[in-house]
């Protein structure tokens, strides 16, 4: 069985800040995201179990929003191309310890909430930066998808973390074996005073039992990748 792990690492042609976030075309913001990726993809390479091939789209697009609605159909065809078990991460993840994925579900999976943990029609939201689509994903939970994807709208940024979540929730899956935080630990953004304690808190799992931590690199990226760079070096990833 072919494993694949997905990421994309592209240029953005959008100039202008939106949806609140930074220009994906300013030099900086690029570079951030080009670093993280790095970060992201040495991290796998260290602690990701199991065989598999990495794959990295990096043509330039238009907009984030574009973007997200590429990948959509990009993973959808190599699923449907061949038998194969893929993961696909964003930039702004890190392996910090020896993870297992592949072979370990047989649905179609993201992990851990988004922030706000409750938006749109759901009331567990969840976050797409770490999502793995197995080869027995059943064609229904595909076709979830794709009846999204046809009404794909680039005004709501999170669109595709909408589409992610009509399909995950639409499986039946047992209610304690839907949320692994350890394997999508959120670095949620606040100012308390505690911030790590609040973090363990949110994300109703401690940090040390983490496996993979996403940096939340829409919030700043230039911030996530200083959380995120002095981790590689502790962890001799860079």
């Amino acid at each position: 069985m072919k494993n694949y792990v997905v990421w994309t690492n592209c240029a953005i042609e959008e100039k202008e800040k939106r949806f609140n976030i930074e220009a994906g075309a300013d030099h900086s913001v690029r570079e951030a995201y080009n670093r993280m990726w790095q970060i992201s993809k040495n991290s796998a390479r260290k602690f990701l179990q199991g065989e598999w091939e990495e794959i990295v789209w990096t043509d330039t697009q238009p907009s984030r929003g574009e973007m997200f609605k590429l990948n959509w159909t990009r993973v959808k065809e190599l699923w449907h191309q061949e038998s194969c078990n893929i993961l696909y991460l964003d930039a702004d993840i890190i392996f910090i310890r020896p993870t297992e994925i592949f072979d370990k579900f047989s649905e179609f999976r993201m992990f851990n909430w988004a922030d706000p943990k409750t938006e749109y029609e759901f009331l567990n939201y969840y976050n797409a930066a770490v999502r793995y689509y197995p080869s027995t994903m059943k064609s229904e939970t595909w076709q979830v998808g794709q009846n999204a994807a046809d009404h794909w709208s680039l005004d709501i940024y999170d669109y595709e973390q909408i589409v992610m979540n009509r399909m995950y929730w639409s499986q039946h899956i047992s209610m304690h074996d839907r949320h692994w935080p350890k394997l999508n630990w959120q670095a949620v953004v606040s100012d308390h005073e505690d911030l790590l304690q609040y973090q363990n808190q949110w994300n109703n799992c401690n940090i040390g039992e983490a496996h993979i931590i996403h940096a939340h690199g829409s919030r700043g990226a230039k911030q996530s990748l200083e959380m995120m760079e002095p981790l590689a070096q502790m962890l001799n990833i860079i």
